[in-house]
């Protein structure tokens, strides 16, 4: 079976881009061919690297970003040549560059949804999107979840339930640290630790945790991990708490 992964960006910034180049890297040590398409960040990463004997990393030139969207004709004409030759293209959402490359690019194979979230901040470049949105998920053979709550929460996806299956994100086992998680509990002793850990961006709802904290008593205490565009005003809210 040849597998080509279809989203968003390199180098990897966030969860969506990190579950795409998991899959890539863990299909094909298995020994599945398994590539990965996106548009790349900056002209430094456009070009194609063999990552190993089943797969290729392959990152198209961008234009312009646009409202989180990388814009990327190159994508297209890319997604045109190669499409044939993969049983299963795997395509990502939130990202209206690759359905528009996988719509135009005339395949005709299977198609695996992986529907991360809703588009829930774009209201307005939703309403543009939507038909061609609709055809993905009318296209698509199977739609993957990463929690049953997406799957069974959002409105675009309540019409196709029969073809929806979670799959929760995978994550590198964390060794732990005995020493450090001690430490942690002695400077919080007594106290019952609430630890978020996450990359800090608007839809994670970290502002909602800071403000949900103020309702807590002096018997909790509320940890916050992670790095992200949200740092600094959820640093300040926190202080202004």
């Amino acid at each position: 079976m040849k597998i080509l992964q279809l989203g968003k960006f390199y180098p990897i910034k966030g969860g969506v881009e990190k579950v795409m180049y998991d899959l890539m890297t863990g299909l094909s040590e298995e020994g599945l061919k398994c590539d990965m398409l996106c548009a790349a960040c900056d002209d430094d990463h456009v070009g194609e690297e063999p990552l190993n004997e089943n797969a290729t990393l392959m990152r198209t030139r961008t234009l312009a970003k646009v409202k989180a969207t990388m814009l990327s004709p190159a994508m297209i004409s890319k997604m045109r040549s190669i499409c044939n030759e993969y049983d299963v293209v795997h395509v990502h959402h939130p990202d209206p560059m690759a359905c528009l490359a996988l719509y135009m690019s005339g395949y005709k194979g299977k198609v695996a949804l992986h529907w991360h979230s809703d588009i829930l901040k774009q209201k307005n470049l939703l309403k543009l999107y939507q038909p061609l949105q609709k055809w993905l998920i009318d296209r698509a053979d199977m739609i993957i979840g990463t929690s049953p709550v997406y799957l069974e929460s959002s409105p675009w996806l309540k019409d196709v339930q029969d073809k929806t299956v979670c799959l929760p994100i995978g994550v590198v086992p964390l060794e732990v640290d005995d020493e450090k998680a001690a430490a942690l509990r002695e400077n919080y002793k007594g106290r019952k630790i609430i630890f978020s850990l996450g990359r800090l961006v608007p839809y994670k709802g970290y502002k909602y945790l800071i403000d949900s904290a103020r309702y807590l008593d002096d018997g909790y205490v509320v940890l916050i991990g992670g790095e992200g565009p949200l740092k600094d005003s959820l640093r300040e809210q926190i202080e202004s708490s």
